[in-house]
């Protein structure tokens, strides 16, 4: 039986539920899944933030009492590509594999501060603050305290002790909660035309939605688009700068 269920986990695909909502109801929505779940069977996701090469430099740096003027020079030297900095040891060692030479000039300055070197290197990847995931939240079939525990944020947010990876291994289903910009739009022109008239409410929200802004009901006509290019209309959907319009 163990043998089984090893394998299974070890052949387990990433399993999670995607569902869009508006922005300014999020809170709502997480809190109908704490009514409809019970609250001792939802929790926000965990993220753990680390202590990145330049981060490692400044922290070294104060606690060996080097100015901050020598910790922000050897941080501009670190080599940024594509928006990632390079790794401390990359930046001192070298990486054969990554085609990363030694930063002869990283090194050199580094090596004039005794210790200097070992305790940012000591320091870089160390776990050094807690938050919650933008969207995500942990749905458990029973109280969460059965596979997993609950920590709270500088805010008092309750979240998992776990990150995502092992609370996925225990078993909890995640739910992303992505909040729609253009969700928020979309609703509230249906609230402003129903006021003005220009809809009328169906009983609800889905069934006002198809009569007059499901796709298959949209008049595609010249008409439709001009306001865009004519700048009559500023935003649509994702498009709210004046780039392709």
């Amino acid at each position: 039986m163990e043998d089984i269920v090893y394998s299974l986990v070890k052949t387990r695909v990433d399993r999670d539920v995607d569902f869009d909502t508006q922005g300014f109801k999020r809170e709502q929505v997480f809190h109908a899944l704490e009514n409809f779940f019970g609250k001792d069977r939802v929790l926000h996701v965990a993220t753990f933030g680390t202590e990145k090469a330049k981060k490692a430099v400044a922290t070294a740096a104060r606690g060996l009492g080097i100015t901050d003027d020598v910790s922000s020079y050897l941080s501009g030297l670190i080599v940024n590509e594509r928006g990632f900095d390079r790794t401390l040891k990359d930046t001192i060692y070298g990486n054969k594999d990554k085609g990363f030479p030694i930063n002869g000039e990283f090194v050199a300055e580094i090596n004039k501060y005794p210790h200097y070197a070992e305790t940012a290197l000591s320091i870089e990847g160390l776990i050094s603050s807690i938050g919650s995931h933008a969207s995500a939240v942990y749905i458990f079939n029973h109280e969460y305290t059965d596979i997993n525990a609950m920590m709270k944020t500088s805010n008092g947010l309750e979240i998992t002790q776990w990150d995502y990876r092992d609370s996925d291994e225990m078993g909890a289903l995640k739910m992303d909660m992505l909040s729609v910009e253009a969700l928020d739009k979309i609703r509230e022109t249906m609230n402003l035309l129903i006021k003005d008239d220009r809809m009328e409410w169906q009983g609800s929200l889905k069934e006002t939605y198809r009569k007059y802004l499901h796709p298959d009901n949209l008049d595609y006509s010249t008409d439709l688009w001009k306001p865009t290019w004519t700048n009559e209309v500023l935003d649509v959907f994702q498009l709210d700068t004046t780039v392709n319009l």
